[in-house]
Parts: C-alpha cells; structure tokens; sequence
C-alpha cells in the first residue's frame, strides 16, 4: 500500500480500532470469537435486506 494512503486509512480508523480494542480487552479469546461469527454470518442478510429495502 502507497504510504500516503497507508497513513490517511490510520488517521480514519486508527481511533476507531482503539475503541474496538478497548472494549474487547476484557472478553475471552473463545467470547471474541463468538462475537466475530456473529457479525460475519449478519453481514449476508444485512446486505440482502439493504439492497431490497433501501
């Protein structure tokens, strides 16, 4: 990835990705797990309802 662009998607989302880790930090390996299988199997029907809905 070009630096520049490296830089600019840090200074979006890095304040973010702290938030995330921030509240993760206190979940189980196994909780964390379980929470991202959750969101990768919503992102098929949010995506379906977007499209049809939106």
């Amino acid at each position: 990835m070009d630096p520049a662009a490296a830089e600019r998607v840090r200074a979006v989302f890095g304040p973010y990705h702290q938030l995330l880790t921030e509240s993760l930090a206190d979940h189980s390996p196994d909780e964390i797990a379980l929470i991202a299988g959750w969101l990768d199997r919503a992102v098929e029907p949010t995506r379906r309802y977007v499209e049809e809905s939106c």
